[in-house]
């Protein structure tokens, strides 16, 4: 992958490089019930200019059962950001995709962006755990892999750190097909949701 000579922000390859082979500091979350809660990430005040990826694995899915392309974007119902003792800035889902796809110059970048965010399901066969790997677009900073981002003095935040709140949607709103109800009955968890700061 290193070898390829076009330019990073031109190709999805590094963006899927830096997912599947970063050596980066993971942490799991706090609970893996599908939807519903909010999922706390601590983030140091140090990695304040750095940006935010979230794993999440679905159990294998069973017969007649959808879900769109970057369904790990769609499953997100609401953002909080807070820095130090600042107000809450509040992002539903629909703001945060917008805002991401922003982040885009191509339609081609969009599209590899919506890949990595969880590919379609269709008529499933039960073979394979979904998977989404999704970006939070910062309010200071963009997707690292897409546009060059500048820094931020972090050196204002002397409380320290900043902390994001993700609520997830409950399954069944973004999940379809006539064995979707039943998936849904004997699944309630994810088999492994993480974090990152890269």
């Amino acid at each position: 992958f290193r070898s390829v000579s076009q330019s990073r922000y031109s190709t999805g390859v590094m963006a899927r490089e830096d997912v599947y082979y970063g050596n980066y500091y993971t942490q799991q979350f706090p609970s893996l019930v599908l939807g519903g809660q909010g999922i706390v990430l601590q983030v140091n005040a140090v990695d304040l200019s750095r940006q935010i990826r979230v794993r999440m694995v679905l159990p294998a899915m069973g017969s007649n059962i959808s879900m769109p392309k970057g369904w790990g974007y769609h499953m997100i119902s609401r953002i909080e950001f807070r820095y130090a003792s600042s107000t809450t800035l509040n992002l539903d889902g629909e703001q945060h995709l917008l805002s991401v796809m922003s982040a885009c110059e191509t339609a081609n970048k969009r599209d590899e962006l919506m890949e990595l965010g969880g590919e379609e399901v269709f008529q499933s066969t039960g073979t394979v755990q979904p998977e989404a790997v999704v970006f939070i677009q910062l309010p200071h900073s963009r997707v690292r892999q897409l546009i060059a981002s500048k820094p931020l003095d972090n050196s204002l935040l002397s409380q320290g750190g900043y902390q994001i709140v993700l609520y997830l949607k409950p399954i069944a709103q973004i999940m379809g097909g006539s064995g979707a109800s039943a998936w849904q009955a004997s699944n309630n968890s994810f088999v492994s949701a993480s974090w990152q700061v890269s």
